[in-house]
């Protein structure tokens, strides 16, 4: 049973990392591909890895890191409201709130926390 769970806290991990990528494909075709946002989505991708290695670290630093973006873009969109265009203001809400459920899903799930927890027995 706890192998199941632990396998669910994997697949929670990946549809995260898969979420992030889509999100920065996004950015990436809006005609923002700059060296920093290259950097960034490296970044990401390693302590993705990090996580599916079961550093619990990495796990923290990606959950703030997503929280963070998530408030921050909700904050950007409501800044948006008058000045883009509302396609642009709801796809930056999705993914705001997709950003900070995800970040706070990766602190409190149990699937989660099993995965990386077993750590020494893999």
């Amino acid at each position: 049973m706890s192998q199941a769970r632990a396998s669910k806290g994997r697949s929670i991990i990946i549809f995260l990392l898969i979420m992030v990528l889509v999100g920065e494909g996004f950015t990436f075709s809006t005609g923002e591909l700059r060296i920093q946002g290259i950097v960034r989505l490296i970044l990401t991708v390693l302590l993705f890895v990090l996580v599916l290695l079961r550093m619990n670290w990495a796990k923290i630093t990606i959950a703030v890191l997503l929280i963070l973006g998530g408030v921050l873009g909700l904050l950007a969109s409501v800044g948006f409201l008058s000045r883009a265009s509302h396609y642009v203001v709801y796809i930056l809400l999705i993914f705001s709130v997709a950003y900070l459920l995800g970040g706070i899903g990766l602190l409190t799930s149990q699937s989660v926390k099993l995965y990386i927890s077993e750590k020494n027995k893999a």
